[in-house]
């Protein structure tokens, strides 16, 4: 994947509509979105009909596409290095890297992945960390308290990520 997006950043898309389309061709081989999809909604996924659990999976992925390819010319300031691998269990690897900065001005940042590697014939990320923040828990979180906040509504859930996914635009 890193090839890959070393690739696109080497071609300079200053496109926009090129780079989101080749930034969703990335994100749709290599991510798990219906795994993503339920584990961010948490508990209230189980309360989602199929017609709001695919809105939402459309919705989620439009946002995520949306802030990659917003800041997606930051990572040509950075090489990556991956560091190590290790399983845990049988469908869960760990993934650990660095972003050493080309220009030496700005810090190191530890990146790891968490890739599913059961029943896919590519294994899939599940969740990206950041300095061991974890942004399948952070949007967990936060889509946990906006439904919360709306009385257990999903559907509330699914608008506000429509109306990210539309600010994108």
């Amino acid at each position: 994947m890193m090839v890959e997006v070393e690739s696109i950043l080497a071609q300079d898309i200053s496109d926009e509509v090129a780079r989101t389309i080749k930034v969703s061709a990335l994100f749709d081989r290599y991510f798990d979105l219906p795994t993503i999809a339920k584990f961010s909604a948490g508990p209230y996924w189980r309360t989602a009909d199929a017609t709001q659990r695919a809105t939402y999976q459309t919705a989620i992925r439009s946002v995520i596409i949306g802030t990659v390819v917003r800041n997606f010319d930051q990572l040509s300031e950075f090489k990556f290095t991956p560091s190590s691998s290790a399983a845990k269990g049988k469908k869960l690897v760990l993934v650990n890297g660095v972003f050493t900065p080309v220009n030496k001005e700005q810090p190191v940042i530890r990146v790891g992945w968490r890739v599913l590697t059961h029943n896919t014939e590519l294994p899939r990320i599940l969740d990206v960390e950041i300095e061991n923040i974890s942004m399948l828990v952070t949007q967990k979180q936060e889509n946990m308290a906006i439904i919360r906040k709306n009385k257990g509504k999903f559907s509330v859930l699914i608008d506000v990520m429509k109306q990210r996914s539309e600010s994108n635009d």
